[in-house]
């Protein structure tokens, strides 16, 4: 039905402005060329103007779908990145409620803060406090000296430097970069990990985010924002095709009532 009342209107236009040039040529061929091209572009313009206030707004449409895919898209990676940060933190939570002894870890790889400068320093991989770490499960065989692991000292997790291992690899020696004295030697039982990296000076926000206030603040929040935003959004543009339809169906009731006059 709308493309019937569009292709109505088309031709209601192209007749209109082709009895018009078709006037202004006689017209003009008394008054002069200059006035014949004159009218003749009037003409093309007017014939021209409808066009585009009906087929226009395709083109319009078209750029609000391609915008409304874009922040489809945007949405749709936001709840992915902000979904995963909620389901790490829910697996931390769970894996540190139940096994309380060990540091939980997520795909292999165990986060966790920073609390004390012992490997604070200039060194390439050097540890400063407020840090977030990782570390990954560590090879025993594979370890040398020079390497940072972290380790259980009782109920407490340490991240230091090895300085020495023994010849059957069962004990080793480790010290933090800032500290005089070396540590205990350990075994290699006490090894949790290795570390593969740190992301700096963002230990306290991983804590805080860890907390159920965190969750909901930067978790919680702008994922139940986007949600009501997208809920407002598809009501407006139900609303705004509504309005079209209503538009477009006087426009045919108008057109049906001028029918018999023609």
């Amino acid at each position: 039905m709308i493309d019937r009342l569009q292709k109505q209107r088309t031709r209601r236009v192209r007749s209109f402005a082709a009895g018009f040039l078709f006037f202004s040529g006689k017209t003009d061929s008394r008054a002069g060329g200059h006035h014949r091209l004159r009218m003749t572009i009037w003409a093309c313009v007017y014939m021209d103007r409808p066009y585009k206030n009906n087929f226009g707004r395709g083109k319009h449409m078209t750029e609000k779908k391609k915008s409304g895919a874009a922040m489809h898209i945007i949405g749709a990676v936001l709840c992915v990145v902000f979904g995963f940060f909620l389901v790490c933190n829910i697996v931390i939570i769970v894996k540190g409620t139940l096994h309380p002894e060990t540091p939980p870890t997520v795909l292999g790889v165990a986060p966790m803060v920073v609390l004390s400068g012992s490997m604070s320093g200039t060194a390439e991989d050097h540890i400063e406090v407020g840090d977030l770490i990782f570390t990954r499960q560590a090879d025993i065989d594979e370890l040398q000296v020079g390497d940072v692991v972290a380790f259980m000292d009782g109920s407490i997790v340490v991240t230091h430097r090895i300085v020495s291992i023994s010849a059957d690899r069962s004990e080793f020696v480790t010290k933090g970069d800032a500290n005089n004295t070396e540590d205990e030697p350990i075994s290699a039982d006490q090894i949790i990990g290795q570390y593969s990296g740190r992301i700096p000076k963002v230990g306290d926000f991983a804590l805080f985010l860890q907390k159920p206030l965190g969750m909901v603040i930067f978790i919680g929040v702008p994922v139940c924002a986007f949600v009501v935003w997208d809920i407002l959004r598809r009501r407006r543009e139900t609303r705004a095709g509504d309005e079209e339809k209503e538009q477009l169906r006087r426009e045919l009731e108008r057109l049906k009532a001028e029918k018999p006059a023609e």
